[in-house]
Order: C-alpha cells, then structure tokens, then sequence
C-alpha cells in the first residue's frame, strides 16, 4: 500500500482540509448504461445519482458558471474559496431529458460542451460505433496492422472489453479515426448483419438553446470530436472556429469556453491551446484530474477535472478530492 492509500484510510479528517481552488466535475451520460446499444462506460450516473451528487455540489462549493469564472480570469488571482463547476460533454439527449431538469429544480448552473456535427447531422460518434462492433463481435483477439502484439479479451466484461480497444484505439496517432474503425473490422471480420438501431443520441439546436436561455452554458467540444492533437494546425484551427461560430449563430450569443475531445495529457498540445487563444476562446478544460487552486494564464486552457463515472456514489466523489488534497499537500 503506497503512502496515498494509507492517507487515503483517514478520509473523514481529510475531507474537512481540501484546499480553496475550483473543482470542476465532468458528466457525459446520464441514464442507465444496460439500456443502451452503444458504449456503456459514457454513461456517468443515473438520473437519481445525478440528483444527489448536485445537492451534494451546492451543500459543499459555491456552484458557479463560466461566465463567473471568466470574471476571475481578468482578476488573475488565486481562489480563495471553494468552487464548483459542472460540465457535460459530447451533447447527448439525456443531458437535456434528463440533467437539465435537475439543475433548474435545483436552481444550480451547468455548461455542456457540444460537438456541433452530432447536433447538425445525427453522426454516431466513433467510440460508440466502435463499442457497436467489439459488442457484436466473436473474437476474443484484437491484432490491428499498427499494432505491436495483439489485444488478448478473454475473460473480461463486455463494457471492459469496449474500454480496452477504445484505450488503444485513442493512443494511436499514426492514422485518421476513420481508418481506424475501417482496419478495426477488417481485424474482426465485420459483417454489417447487426444493423444498427433508431437512434435519437443528441440533442437538437431548440433543446440546446432553451437551457443556454435558461442560464446554461454552452461551449464547444469541436465540430467532429476529433482528438486535436491527431491533427494538423489548419485542422485544428477549422475545429476551433467553425464549431465556436455555428453554436453561436444558434444560441445567438457569444461562447467562450472548450473542451478537449478525449481530453488526456496527448489529447492537445502547445499548438492546440494558442489557436484556441486566437480564435477568441478564453478557457478550455483538460480530462485530467485534479484541483485548480489558481486561474491564470499558465493553466488557463488546460483546467482539471474530474472525471464521474461508473454511477459513483457521492462518498466516491469524496474520494476522489481527497486524493487530490493529499497530492497537493504532499507537494
């Protein structure tokens, strides 16, 4: 047992000491991930988790939007109380069916973060047609060209096995996404027997803009959810601005904040965040996690955040602040 875990055993001393910083709680799905036909580790939480975990975020933070944070940005200081903000990702229709009727209950802000193609033309994204596939597939051994040795899935769940090859699948830069999922079920031998179902995935422009005029956020995640840093400048570049312009032409106010598609430490890089600069965004959130005890222009285009997932309870999300906190006074 590693010094954290041993820390970590004292959690109820630790809770009461995390330090002031904003901390910013990142959701996709809401709903019950065994209904879907598509990648069940996106789903976060369900609707009654979900419920708890902002009662829980209001009893504890000082629950704030962009618009307040993009205020402390100019103050360039350091935090000085306990923030909280809540995000969502990809732009699916439970954030709207499901979320967005809390978080008006409950009088508390959100942002949501939309790849504009899967709002204009109902994309299935790539990583719940790769989970599609590894569902309806036999093998129990994944060998892509690239690859050095191939993915042995013997024994593991069916959401374990999605995880396994989407993780590979992220990390390799050598190829579009498109022939990524091409030379997958060449490895598979797909047959498109299984057609895929109706779907209704995302949400429609109307739905996105009657939360923005409801006091939701909105702010880009891209125009295809292409990882930025797979891609050239001028790529990067074209994600950046024409996803920034069709979500405001469709809100009909001005945007200021992105995520980063996938998010992890390779997801961006120095090119990323000076076009994100140029092209007139002002924050931009990783998916790594972590506690941002400042605001400046060191961290502004790669904040923390973390990650909820696997329907965790709110004692989890304790947990996981106070592996932050012990990180940050160990250092």
């Amino acid at each position: 047992m590693n010094l954290i875990s041993k820390i970590l055993e004292l959690s109820p001393l630790i809770w009461p000491i995390k330090p002031n910083g904003l901390y910013v709680y990142n959701y996709h799905r809401i709903g019950d991930p065994n209904k879907t036909a598509f990648d069940p580790n996106v789903f976060s939480c369900s609707e009654t988790m979900f419920e708890k975990h902002v009662q829980f975020y209001n009893a504890n933070f000082d629950v704030v939007s962009i618009g307040e944070l993009t205020k402390l940005i100019k103050q360039n200081v350091k935090i000085k109380e306990k923030l909280a903000l809540i995000t969502f990702d990809d732009g699916y229709i439970d954030n709207y069916q499901l979320a967005f009727p809390i978080l008006k209950k409950l009088n508390t802000p959100a942002s949501f973060f939309i790849a504009t193609d899967f709002i204009d033309h109902n994309v299935l994204p790539w990583w719940d047609e790769i989970a599609f596939i590894i569902k309806h597939c036999q093998q129990q051994q994944i060998k892509m060209p690239r690859w050095p040795a191939p993915l042995n899935l013997t024994g593991l769940s069916e959401s374990d096995k999605i995880r396994f090859v989407l993780k590979q699948i992220k990390a390799d830069a050598s190829m579009s996404m498109a022939e990524k999922i091409s030379q997958l079920k060449s490895a598979v031998n797909w047959q498109q027997t299984k057609s895929l179902p109706d779907r209704e995935l995302f949400m429609s422009w109307q739905q996105i803009k009657k939360m923005h005029d409801n006091g939701m956020d909105i702010g880009s995640q891209s125009c295809s959810h292409r990882i930025m840093s797979h891609l050239s400048a001028e790529e990067q570049r074209q994600e950046a601005r024409q996803s920034k312009e069709r979500i405001e032409e469709e809100i009909g106010d001005k945007i200021s904040s992105f995520t980063y598609p996938v998010g992890g430490t390779h997801a961006f890089n120095k090119t990323t965040m000076q076009i994100l600069e140029e092209e007139g965004y002002q924050i931009a959130f990783s998916f790594i996690a972590g506690i941002n005890h400042k605001i400046n222009t060191d961290n502004i285009f790669k904040l923390a955040r973390f990650s909820v997932d696997s329907n965790c309870t709110v004692q989890e999300l304790k947990r996981r602040v106070n592996k932050a906190t012990i990180s940050h006074y160990l250092k």
